[in-house]
């Protein structure tokens, strides 16, 4: 099995980060391409991206915006379909909340998908009830929010 190396992605590793996000998020809804909005997001100096590498492939990956309203909003949050519960998506998860909880912040906020929520209550995230309508090509998906406090 290959090591997992947990960090912050190189420019040129970006690529791989958004072909995955393509092909694992996007492609299955029906986009062939991300929304522009991710790149300018993506470029945003107080964005924090990890990715996870297995032998210098990009294999899971999420990134944490300042977001206006949701404070540090987890999102964009996906592993390759072969490396999937086997414990990537945690450690990637573990390594940008250490970042965020040592820049100060006391918690993380997402919208997540129903079939995850299972996986982000693991992680310590709860529903606090509201619900994000998340219109993707032609897919509508209601997404509950979650919120984890960061001690």
């Amino acid at each position: 099995m290959p090591r997992l190396e947990v960090r912050a992605p190189t420019l040129d590793e970006m690529l791989a980060v958004r072909e995955l996000r393509l092909e694992e998020l996007y492609k299955p809804l029906g986009l062939t391409t991300p929304y522009e909005s991710d790149a300018l997001v993506d470029a945003a100096q107080d964005t924090i991206h990890m990715a996870g590498l297995e032998d210098d492939r990009v294999v899971s990956t999420l990134r944490v915006e300042n977001h206006p309203s949701f404070g540090h909003y987890v999102n964009l949050m996906v592993t390759a379909r072969d490396r999937r519960r086997q414990g990537l998506g945690r450690k990637v998860h573990d390594a940008a909340e250490m970042l965020v909880r040592d820049a100060g912040a006391s918690c993380l906020t997402l919208h997540a998908e129903p079939e995850a929520m299972g996986f982000y209550e693991n992680l310590g995230y709860r529903e606090t009830g509201s619900l994000a309508v998340g219109i993707i090509g032609q897919v509508v998906i209601l997404c509950p929010k979650m919120k984890k406090e960061l001690a």
